[in-house]
C-alpha cells in the first residue's frame, strides 16, 4: 500500500481496506493530543458554555473559509452581543489564542478548529498550521513558503 492512500479500517475486524484513493499532500494536520486534549480543554478552562456554544456557531462553512479566516466580520457573527460584551469576548478569545487577528482579517485557532482545506496548495492544513504558529509562538520557522502562504491566506 501506498503511504500516501487514504484507507478505511474496518473496526470490527480490523481489516484494512485501501479506497484507491492517493493524496497528494506528504504532511497532515496535527490532530490527536495536542488538538483534543490541549485544545478542546482549554476552551473549557477559559470560556463560559455560553461563550463556547457562540464560538462553535462560529465555526461553519458560511462563515469560515480556506484557512480558517472568518468570511465576515466580527460583529455579524456576534449580532445578539451587546458591543461592550461582544469587545470583551473577541478580546478573551485573542488572549488566549483561540482567534487570531493579523491584517485586518480574523483566524480561528487551526489546532483546534482543523482549517478548511484549498486543494490547489499542497500540505495546506498542515500549513496552515504552521502559519498560526509562527505568527503566534515561533517566529524562527519563517521561509519564502511561509511568507507566500501568508499573503494567500490573509491577502496582501
Amino acid at each position: 500500500m501506498n503511504d500516501n492512500s487514504i484507507s478505511i479500517v474496518n473496526l470490527n475486524s480490523g481489516e484494512i481496506l485501501d479506497t484507491k484513493y492517493k493524496s497528494t499532500d506528504t504532511k497532515f494536520t496535527i490532530r490527536g493530543h495536542k488538538m483534543y486534549n490541549n485544545g478542546v480543554l482549554s476552551l473549557l478552562d477559559v470560556l463560559t458554555n455560553k461563550e463556547i456554544k457562540t464560538l462553535i456557531g462560529m465555526y461553519d462553512s458560511k462563515t469560515i473559509g480556506y484557512g480558517n479566516i472568518f468570511t465576515m466580520p466580527f460583529h455579524k457573527l456576534t449580532e445578539g452581543m451587546d458591543k461592550s460584551i461582544r469587545s470583551r469576548y473577541k478580546k478573551k478569545l485573542v488572549d488566549n489564542n483561540i482567534i487570531l487577528q493579523y491584517r485586518g482579517k480574523i483566524m480561528l485557532n487551526p489546532f483546534t478548529f482543523l482549517p478548511k482545506i484549498d486543494k490547489n496548495v499542497q500540505n495546506y492544513g498542515y500549513r496552515v498550521q504552521q502559519m498560526w504558529k509562527y505568527l503566534t509562538e515561533d517566529q524562527d520557522i519563517f521561509d519564502s513558503e511561509m511568507g507566500e502562504l501568508i499573503d494567500h491566506v490573509f491577502g496582501i
